[in-house]
């Protein structure tokens, strides 16, 4: 079900880029100066749907992952609110979603070689390493 909501996201957009995705769907992202433990959130507003993100992301590719698991709750969890925190082994059937998701969405089109270990994988794709898990099926 994820790996075809990816793709069909992917083929109708032509990006798997969580940014552009968010764009083409008009989800506002937004980011706020915050603490450490804050990643982001997605929340409706009123009839809008936004996204906020730590305001490090801004210019750092690990965002690339915050901004495609958020974008999930705001694909699937449109009415309701998910805050993601440092937190990636929450065992919640949602944020296990959203983060075999954003893992699924940012290794769409890459090219894995046989030589390359799943460690090599994730860390060049800025996907964090707990994501391991959702790899073998990729």
């Amino acid at each position: 079900m994820i790996k075809s909501l990816v793709h069909r996201l992917v083929m109708r957009y032509k990006t798997s880029d969580p940014f552009e995705l968010a764009d083409h769907l008009n989800i506002y992202v937004r980011y706020a100066d915050t603490d450490g433990n804050f990643k982001g959130v997605y929340m409706p507003v009123n009839d809008k749907q936004l996204i906020i993100l730590n305001d490090n992301y801004r210019s750092s590719k690990e965002g690339f992952f915050v901004m495609a698991h958020e974008l999930y709750h705001a694909i699937e969890h449109r009415e309701q609110v998910n805050y993601y925190h440092h937190g990636h082994l929450v065992k919640g059937k949602k944020e296990r979603e959203a983060n075999q998701f954003a893992t699924y969405l940012l290794l769409e089109g890459v090219s894995v070689y046989e030589e390359q270990s799943s460690y090599d994988v994730l860390r060049d794709n800025y996907i964090p390493h707990e994501m391991e898990q959702y790899i073998r099926s990729v």
